[in-house]
């Protein structure tokens, strides 16, 4: 975002935002003395500079005037100033049709997110996960010096050499001593000139060897260079070779169904599926290898990630922007959308990419950060829950039923009203949207035709709960018996398993609650399995349990069913419920 002080009332704070359809500007300003603020945004650079200079002209007037510095008369008004060229209403109106284009796309986008889903293959590509780069040549391997040019030795003197041979006249022949002396004198000039020669050879050697031993410093240091730059490129290639083997390895793993390396593979899965730019992905993933059961715990949009705007329409009359919002209903039913939508799609995405049929179930968990409207403090709400087997899911025809119906359909359960989560207050909205949009809908009627298990007595539920363990562990040859209960909705029941690997005492605990379980009542079942000496504990709800709960349980001989999962039971033995705590509220 760059940021310019116009003068000293006006700070004026451009920045750019990419949408579908390109990248929109923005210009936020802010007049200090007039208390004013204003979010202005274009679709072209010089758009968005011609309503800027116009918007910071009407501030000056209007500050003149309260300064008392231009009179009233004089007031700048738009209808007054040059009419707009031809060109610049044309220009107006296409960017106004493309931010209805780019509003209408992204609503459509959420509307379509299920069926988007259907023309992906939702899969891991092993060979896109490694490293098939080459070394990079930059910097380049060091240029190894070229080895120096020597002196070489002038020509050896010889005695043979005319310049040594005496010049002897008839005289010096006749005379010997004579001849004798100009044969000692040419003697003794080779041997000036063989010693002034030697001395010369002698500093061209001294000469070289400088310029050699400066030669082999510098070999020295490029073989020193070279071995670091070799060092750096094998250990390129070893740790591109040991992450590809990390790779292989990993898809070999998955290949023989361990555990580890199907959750990794299902985060990638996660990870690369596209939604809009405004949703979350954070999730946290485990996987049950025993009943095949991956457990999702996903973040879903929250009202704010919604798009708001519908149409934009330029009044060329008023040389101004009229935007249409969507109204309550139609955002709430947008926003409804969205988390059934997700829901599905992220359930279909795993079940679809499970090439090696590893997943039998998914216990989905939707969560979104929230307000407490009581507390005011940030808090993370399970909001619907799903447990599904593949073979389920699979039958249900996606394409051509309503997603809440197929939600539904599966035993989906919302554990609030979607619509009237308080949202968290650092979520960003533009101004502009602020003012256009209004809260509070009422909820809709819809009529149930399937018994609501929140709205049961706790004895009935009590007999439910017995009946549905009894046929879980009868089928096994095992007991069930309930040791307490009360008129809150909790059951406490100990169950006997006589086979000698998988059996032993385990004790369960069963509640009617709308609120998600604390990680004190996991902890009060953990003391009772180790005082018991049982094998295992299991905790059923008709919510969910706070992350802190789920925490705890991980790795210890403690199953959370939670009411999906309980929907799912029940089911299994013989029983259809739902499970809607806003229809016993109301």
């Amino acid at each position: 975002m760059a940021s310019e002080q116009v003068n000293e009332f006006v700070t004026v704070n451009k920045y750019t935002s990419e949408g579908v359809d390109g990248t929109i500007y923005y210009a936020e300003l802010q007049h200090a003395g007039l208390k004013e603020h204003k979010v202005i945004s274009a679709a072209e650079r010089p758009l968005l500079v011609h309503k800027l200079r116009k918007q910071l002209d009407m501030w000056e007037d209007q500050w003149l005037i309260q300064q008392g510095l231009r009179a009233p008369e004089e007031r700048f008004y738009p209808e007054r100033r040059n009419e707009l060229s031809s060109a610049e209403k044309q220009m107006k109106i296409q960017q106004a049709e493309e931010q209805s284009l780019v509003a209408q796309k992204k609503i459509q986008e959420i509307k379509d997110l299920l069926l988007l889903a259907f023309n992906t293959e939702p899969t891991v590509d092993w060979n896109s996960l490694k490293d098939f780069r080459e070394y990079p040549q930059d910097p380049p391997p060091p240029t190894k010096p070229v080895a120096p040019s020597l002196m070489s030795y002038p020509k050896e003197p010889s005695f043979q050499d005319d310049e040594f041979s005496p010049k002897l006249s008839v005289i010096d022949m006749v005379i010997p001593p004579l001849k004798i002396k100009k044969e000692d004198k040419a003697y003794k000039n080779f041997q000036l000139s063989y010693k002034k020669w030697r001395e010369v050879c002698e500093e061209i050697d001294r000469e070289n060897e400088v310029v050699k031993e400066a030669y082999q410093d510098e070999l020295r240091s490029w073989e020193k260079e070279m071995r670091a730059w070799k060092t750096k490129e094998e250990n390129f290639y070893n740790e591109q070779q040991e992450m590809n083997a990390v790779v292989d390895q990993l898809e070999q793993d998955y290949g023989a169904k361990d555990p580890e390396a199907i959750l990794e593979y299902c985060k990638m899965v996660l990870h690369n599926a596209q939604y809009p730019e405004t949703f979350p992905k954070d999730f946290t993933l485990d996987f049950s290898q025993h009943d095949q059961t991956l457990l999702l715990e996903y973040a879903m949009p929250s009202i704010h990630d919604m798009p708001i705007l519908k149409d934009v329409v330029y009044l060329q009359e008023k040389d101004k922007f009229s935007k249409t919002y969507l109204d309550e209903r139609q955002r709430t039913e947008l926003y409804d959308a969205a988390l059934y939508h997700t829901t599905l799609r992220v359930i279909y995405e795993m079940f679809k990419a499970d090439k090696i049929d590893a997943i039998g179930a998914i216990r989905f968990s939707g969560w979104v950060v929230s307000v407490d409207p009581a507390s005011k403090h940030k808090e993370k709400k399970c909001i619907l829950s799903l447990h599904t087997t593949k073979e389920a899911f699979t039958e249900i025809d996606l394409s051509h039923e309503e997603p809440e119906d197929c939600f539904k359909l599966l035993g989906g359960v919302t554990h609030v009203q979607l619509s009237k989560l308080t949202p968290d207050e650092s979520a960003e909205m533009n101004i502009e949207e602020k003012r256009e949009i209004e809260q509070n809908k009422e909820p809709e009627d819809t009529e149930e035709v399937i018994t609501n298990l929140a709205a049961m007595d706790s004895e009935n539920f009590k007999h439910l709960f017995l009946e549905m363990l009894e046929k879980e562990f009868n089928q096994y040859g095992g007991e069930v018996n309930i040791i307490q209960s009360n008129k809150e909705g909790e059951v406490h029941a100990i169950a006997f398993d006589p086979d000698p690997i998988r059996g032993g005492k385990t004790i369960i605990y069963g509640k009617i609650t709308m609120y998600p379980i604390d990680v004190l009542e996991v902890r009060e079942l953990f003391g009772n399995v180790m005082k018991e000496g049982a094998s295992k504990g299991i905790l059923i709800t008709t919510s969910d349990f706070v992350a802190e709960a789920r925490d705890f349980a991980r790795e210890k001989p403690l199953s959370l069913l939670d009411a999906s999962a309980l929907l799912f039971l029940l089911q299994k033995h013989g029983h259809t419920f739902r499970i809607d705590f806003n229809e016993v509220n109301r």
